[in-house]
């Protein structure tokens, strides 16, 4: 009899079983083959890949197919996915290695090296744990926010930048320590601390014996609480008439327009000089204006006011006009220019 005795296929005797063995043993034969090939692939319940090993590749492939690719030294082992091959390197001294060609790779170290180490290559596809010299990145845990700097010798992480938010105008300054906003200062008065310009085109035409807005303003953030503002306005400033004059000089024949400035809507608290400023037309004796004249008033370019005692921040300055008697005309601001200057006091 000679039927042998196997669990694998490794066990199987490829000369059995030999001719002169009888038919009678034939059924021995293929349940042994069945039950050695159920003991070599036990979880075979689909389709099972071989390893291809050659130079070049398997012509018959689907995907999971391995082909460990003796072409070169560096021996490649190679997955077919369907479409094509996926690769792993690998040499004859090491084992399997990280691949970022067919003929680069690098080995992995054994171990899992200490915390806050990293991979360091020696250029020849070595891969080691290495802890961070002084001239390297510090760690980066506990330090969000902070930027990093260097005293030529080590790198470290510094203090973060202190909030921009509310510090236009100012600089950043330090103490040795720590970083902090600062408004420009200087021991001698009268240093320009920031100026502001603003322009229009158009006009406003104020007829009202309240103060009403000229249609010329400026917003300004201003840096310093000691510091003296100064605000000048130029623009054309013209009176128009309601009426026409015949007769000699009496209360109907004139006109007073009035300019002053504001903040805030309508504070002059601080501002020089703070009564409203004026300027008149009065007929001559003897003069006739006809209804719907125009005269120049005399206010307008070069005027300046000077605020003090302004806290620092934003503030919108305005400056606004009225008539001393809507019935006999109106003020017309035209176009314009509004310009400021912040001076240290």
């Amino acid at each position: 009899m000679t039927v042998e005795s196997a669990s694998f296929v490794s066990g199987l005797t490829p000369a059995y079983p030999p001719g002169s063995d009888s038919i009678s043993e034939g059924d021995d034969h293929i349940r042994l083959i069945k039950s050695v090939l159920q003991g070599t692939f036990p979880n075979a319940n689909s389709a099972v890949n071989g390893v291809h090993t050659g130079t070049s590749a398997p012509t018959s492939k689907t995907a999971g197919t391995i082909w460990y690719d003796t072409t070169t030294s560096n021996k490649v082992l190679k997955i077919y996915d369907g479409s094509g091959w996926r690769t792993l390197v690998s040499s004859p001294a090491t084992d399997f290695k990280l691949l970022g060609a067919t003929n680069v790779g690098w080995v992995l170290p054994t171990s899992d090296g200490s915390a806050n180490q990293y991979l360091k290559t020696d250029g020849s596809g070595n891969l080691d744990w290495v802890s961070a010299a002084s001239d390297e990145i510090p760690s980066q845990t506990g330090n969000s926010g902070k930027y990093l700097t260097t005293n030529g010798t080590a790198a470290s992480w510094d203090n973060e930048v202190s909030s921009q938010t509310g510090n236009s105008g100012k600089f950043l300054t330090t103490d040795g320590s720590s970083t902090s906003w600062a408004v420009p200062t200087d021991t001698d008065t009268g240093k320009l601390l920031g100026v502001g310009h603003n322009s229009r085109s158009g006009y406003t035409d104020v007829s009202s014996t309240s103060m009403t807005d000229s249609g010329l303003a400026i917003t300004y953030t201003k840096l310093s609480a000691t510091s003296t503002l100064y605000v000048d306005f130029a623009c054309e400033a013209k009176l128009a008439t309601n009426f026409g004059w015949d007769e000699g000089v009496t209360d109907e024949t004139s006109q007073t327009g009035y300019i002053r400035l504001v903040y805030a809507t309508s504070t002059t608290t601080g501002i020089s000089p703070a009564t409203d400023d004026d300027a008149n037309y009065i007929k001559e004796q003897g003069f006739t204006l006809n209804s719907g004249a125009v005269v120049q008033l005399g206010f307008g370019t070069g005027y300046i006011w000077a605020v003090t005692g302004l806290a620092a921040g934003a503030n919108t300055f305005k400056v606004q006009g009225k008539v001393a008697d809507s019935d006999n005309g109106s003020i017309e601001f035209v176009d314009g220019t509004i310009r400021l200057m912040e001076v240290e006091a």
